[in-house]
């Protein structure tokens, strides 16, 4: 997903109209059992800079951080229930 405008449902309307809301969404999905007051699994891992943007060496900013471990757990249990129904 390439963001062009910034505003905040940009992202989400775009997943849930291609047919692939974010998990959790309860505003674009129908499925309102999804996650349920667990919060939308959406987050930015890396981000990089195209505009020239530099880091304080003059380096193109990149930033990574790590996957947040709610989006672990989550995997984790999507990957035993897809394995059960094979």
């Amino acid at each position: 997903l390439w963001p062009l405008t910034g505003r905040k449902h940009q992202l989400r309307i775009h997943c849930a109209h291609m047919g692939c809301p974010i998990v959790g969404d309860r505003t674009y999905t129908k499925d309102e059992k999804v996650l349920f007051k667990r919060g939308m699994l959406l987050r930015a891992l890396e981000v990089s800079f195209a505009d020239g943007t530099c880091d304080s060496n003059g380096a193109p900013l990149h930033i990574r951080i790590e996957e947040p471990s709610k989006f672990g757990r989550y995997r984790k249990d999507e990957e035993m229930l897809y394995r059960r129904h094979r």
